[in-house]
């Protein structure tokens, strides 16, 4: 399954950058996740439980192809790739990769600048720190909305309200006994340069 989406995702980059002039830009975004919470709720040793823990601050870099739909209205594809992160009192650091369609309505323009509000949904690729190899995650929903501002039509910033979501268990052990559903929201805040 994961194999067959990361060959998914490559294809649909590469047709994204072929199509070259159809496109009504490239963004490149950088951004910082000042504030996240990692949610774990789940099944260990056959008791539920749920644990709730802040993440120190994270750091992101990513893209989005957009096209005008019309006036108002642009639809595209983008990724954000996170660094890596810790939940407080962990030890092991984790991320996740969504991939996403995104919608951008402008709701002002004004001189120089124009507002935007923005909705964004997909799929995340999850990762955890030296993962042993009987722990298995099946990734999740990717979901986000926000508002930005582009300056001079080149630079971009966006705050955006995000959640990614996973799926852990453990290889050859019943879910009964063991399984984790993995929730994490953050709030962005990027900076991004169309190209």
């Amino acid at each position: 399954m994961r194999k067959a989406l990361i060959i998914s995702i490559l294809t649909m980059l590469l047709v994204l950058l072929t199509t070259g002039p159809v496109w009504a830009g490239v963004v490149v975004r950088m951004g910082i996740d000042p504030i996240g919470r990692l949610e774990e709720k789940g099944i260990e040793a056959g008791k539920s439980y749920l644990a709730r823990k802040g993440t120190e601050i994270g750091y992101s870099v990513g893209g989005e192809y957009l096209f005008a739909a019309n006036k108002d209205l642009d639809i595209g594809a983008g990724f954000e790739y996170q660094l890596m992160r810790k939940p407080q009192d962990y030890q092991k650091r984790f991320r996740f990769i969504p991939v996403y369609a995104l919608g951008r309505y402008r709701v002002h323009a004004r001189g120089s600048h124009s507002f935007y509000l923005t909705a964004k949904a997909g799929y995340s690729l999850f990762q955890l720190e030296d993962m042993p190899k009987e722990f298995i995650t099946k990734e999740g929903l990717f979901y986000g909305a926000g508002i930005g501002v582009v300056f001079t039509n080149a630079l971009h910033v966006e705050l955006l309200y995000s959640v990614s979501r996973a799926h852990a268990r453990i290889k050859g052990i019943p879910e009964s006994f063991y399984k984790a559903d993995l929730k994490y929201t953050k709030i962005n805040l990027f900076i991004g340069y169309k190209l």
